[in-house]
């Protein structure tokens, strides 16, 4: 099976099992464009970053590499101490721990159990309230390059 193609799937799934998200998709620099956004919110968008790969024996090539997810969220809300919608505002954090907790050790038959590593605010970069939770697991295929010969 595609490695790339197993984690997307595997971490979309789980991320719509969560249902705290109107729109998931593989990252692709969506917000960062000048455009005005593809997306409904709150959304998440999965990045599978390089894979250093290292190939062992039998045919066995393990890879090293870092997933991770972008949370974004509506504008607006307030968190000051009497605001009238500060529990509405705060649950943006409550969803993004909740996200890590149930992303971690998710596995499957192409890589390892994820492990969460580093969570990031990115809210003053897109000017919305944004997360990135960053993963690492390590993932397995087999060297299918023609005349490799297996140690």
């Amino acid at each position: 099976m595609n490695t790339r193609k197993e984690i997307y799937q595997k971490v979309s799934e789980k991320l719509s099992s969560l249902a705290h998200f109107n729109w998931i998709d593989l990252y692709k620099g969506q917000l960062n464009s000048n455009e005005d956004s593809p997306t409904g919110f709150p959304c998440a968008f999965i990045s599978i970053g390089a894979i250093e790969h290292q190939n062992m024996t039998n045919g066995i090539r393990e890879g090293r590499s870092t997933i991770e997810l972008f949370l974004f969220f509506e504008k607006g809300g307030d968190t000051f101490f009497t605001a009238q919608d500060k529990e509405t505002s705060l649950s943006i954090l409550n969803i993004v721990t909740n996200v890590a907790d149930n992303l971690e050790y998710l596995e499957g038959d192409c890589f390892t159990a994820l492990e969460l590593f580093q969570e990031t605010d990115l809210t003053e970069r897109y000017q919305r309230p944004a997360y990135k939770l960053s993963f690492t697991t390590l993932t397995y295929n087999l060297n299918k390059t023609f005349g490799y010969v297996p140690n």
